[in-house]
């Protein structure tokens, strides 16, 4: 490997690797943050800032927004995605434990792509999944199914909540999970017919704005009475450093990092934002669910690995591994 091309997978592995570190701390943030403000004003603050970073960045290009000019269903289908994603992820963040969240989000993405594809329905290039990828998918749908256990019965570090709050916080999770994950493939055919990243990032965030304002109004949301001037700015602050950045050094790092990189150093999320929770000490802490998120990781990143390796290898090597230790 030349200097330059590994001067670029190191730049993409420290962007990366900022990216969930910075998104961990989002959610510990925001987490706390929702229990005292609406995640619908915060969504409409954050993505408004995100908007106007971005859209005069792609303004200014050459191009402007043209390259978007023959593709509108797709531009919908981007903005209503990610408006049910955000919006999701943000409520979900209010009533559960955000590691918890983050496994069940991060977790039933893959899936959800497969269980698509094999109903037909391709909205990108799709990517072969071999035996072996697919035995470790098995596993972190176990892992998800014992998260919502541990989030429904009682068990994370979530203090008690009344009514149904854990089955419809996990169910919003879950929710964003699949609604990103087809907002990601939307996104990808987009690149495929040659749209730039920064074009997309322009008008993405513009249906989570309308959408998280219109919700506001219809349920009786729509007042700021408890948003002092410092609040507001505190938040906004934390928007464009916790949300608005981590998106662009995603995209940064995903387009440098070898593809096995960036899904081991995510799969590593879900702990991370464990740790932080400890730090704050806004939630005990739960055996429970610190056992959920390890088989979670250990399996994400087992199903990361099989995907790099020709079908059937990977278990060949292991075995081999195996007998060379006796």
């Amino acid at each position: 490997m030349g200097d330059d091309a590994k001067s670029r997978e190191q730049l993409g592995f420290a962007c990366v690797a900022v990216f969930v570190a910075v998104a961990s701390l989002r959610d510990v943030y925001f987490a706390a943050t929702f229990q005292a403000y609406s995640p619908l004003h915060v969504a409409v603050i954050a993505f408004t800032l995100c908007t106007l970073v971005f859209l005069p960045t792609a303004l200014v290009r050459s191009q402007g927004l043209r390259e978007l000019r023959p593709w509108p269903w797709e531009v919908v289908g981007i903005n209503i995605t990610s408006a049910i994603a955000w919006i999701a992820y943000f409520y979900a963040l209010k009533h559960l434990e955000p590691s918890l969240v983050q496994v069940l989000w991060a977790g039933i993405g893959p899936l959800s792509v497969g269980w698509l594809e094999a109903g037909g329905v391709v909205i990108a290039r799709p990517v072969l999944v071999g035996p072996t990828e697919r035995l470790f998918h098995r596993g972190i749908l176990v892992s998800l199914v014992l998260a919502s256990l541990v989030v429904t019965t009682g068990f994370s570090g979530t203090p008690a909540q009344s009514g149904g709050r854990p089955i419809l916080g996990a169910l919003l999770a879950l929710l964003s999970g699949i609604s990103i994950s087809i907002n990601v493939l939307l996104c990808k055919r987009l690149n495929e017919r040659r749209v730039g990243p920064v074009t997309i990032l322009a008008v993405r965030f513009v249906g989570v704005v309308i959408v998280a304002a219109l919700i506001a109004v219809v349920i009786g949301d729509a007042g700021v009475g408890g948003w002092s001037v410092e609040a507001l700015g505190v938040v906004a602050v934390a928007a464009l450093l916790l949300i608005v950045a981590p998106i662009f050094v995603n995209q940064v790092g995903i387009s440098l990092a070898p593809p096995l990189t960036v899904r081991v150093v995510m799969a590593l999320g879900p702990v991370l934002v464990f740790l932080l929770q400890l730090r704050e000490g806004r939630l005990r802490a739960s055996g429970y669910s610190l056992a959920v998120i390890v088989l979670y990781a250990v399996f994400a990143i087992l199903a990361t690995v099989a995907r790099q390796w020709p079908h059937g290898l990977f278990l060949r090597r292991i075995h081999f591994w195996r007998r060379a230790s006796h």
